[in-house]
């Protein structure tokens, strides 16, 4: 059977599209980060590259893939607040709400970590730039050369907690067979193996990103413990986050 897949249509995730088009047999949906998980719910797709910070709200049955997804020990370099002042003098930022996860994280920070209470309001992608924006996705790498200071979230989760960050995990429905789950997770298996494919075929295309240093060194797309780890410190600070709204 062909299973639809749904998963992010950023750069980060072409090594997985590449392994999942060799195979052959699964039909691609790419959406926007805070859709994926959308795709799954309403039974569009069986198998999801979805946000951590939407895995508190799926009503469907599922089961997660806690060793394949999209997560940063350090820089991820995709995923940052952007300002034209210190964090400290910023007053409001700007959020870029095509990422839960992110949008959910840059407040945890703010308030378990950096000790600062800002007000925010939605980006909404016009010419003018806002004075502090939280960006998110390839155009980080154009966005940023605007601004004075940078702050990648990743690196600021990791000397907050000493834990990496996973911002997107695999999920299949639990209607899927064991079998089948196996054979999925042994596609994702060969991600590692085709990055150097995927840098070659794509790097003339983005010829201001350094594809190599991009997909291997600041994106991880293997997920040791300490990831599964950092899921369930970041959901805790979620629901107090929820409840303190």
């Amino acid at each position: 059977m062909i299973r639809k897949v749904t998963l992010v249509s950023y750069i980060n995730t072409f090594p997985y599209l590449e392994v999942l088009k060799n195979e052959g047999k699964f039909n691609l949906d790419l959406r926007i980060p805070s859709r994926c998980s959308d795709a799954f719910e309403d039974y569009s797709s069986d198998i999801a590259l979805v946000p951590v910070g939407s895995l508190l709200h799926i009503k469907r049955p599922y089961r997660r893939i806690d060793q394949y997804g999209i997560g940063g020990d350090s820089e991820v370099r995709t995923v940052k607040l952007l300002s034209n002042m210190r964090k400290e003098e910023i007053q409001k930022v700007s959020l870029d709400l095509q990422s839960s996860t992110s949008v959910q994280l840059i407040r945890i920070l703010a308030k378990n970590f950096w000790k600062l209470n800002w007000k925010f309001d939605a980006y909404d992608h016009g010419d003018v730039l806002p004075e502090a924006v939280l960006a998110i996705g390839d155009k980080v790498f154009e966005m940023e050369t605007n601004y004075r200071y940078s702050y990648d979230l990743s690196a600021e989760w990791k000397q907050f907690t000493g834990l990496p960050f996973a911002f997107a995990v695999w999920i299949v429905s639990s209607e899927l067979s064991k079998d089948e789950e196996d054979d999925f997770v042994d596609v994702l298996s060969q991600t590692p193996d085709v990055l150097n494919t995927v840098i070659n075929k794509y790097q003339s295309k983005y010829p201001d990103y350094d594809l190599d240093e991009y997909l291997k060194k600041n994106i991880q797309y293997v997920l040791h413990p300490q990831y599964k780890e950092a899921i369930e410190l970041f959901t805790k600070y979620q629901k107090e986050l929820v409840l303190n709204v």
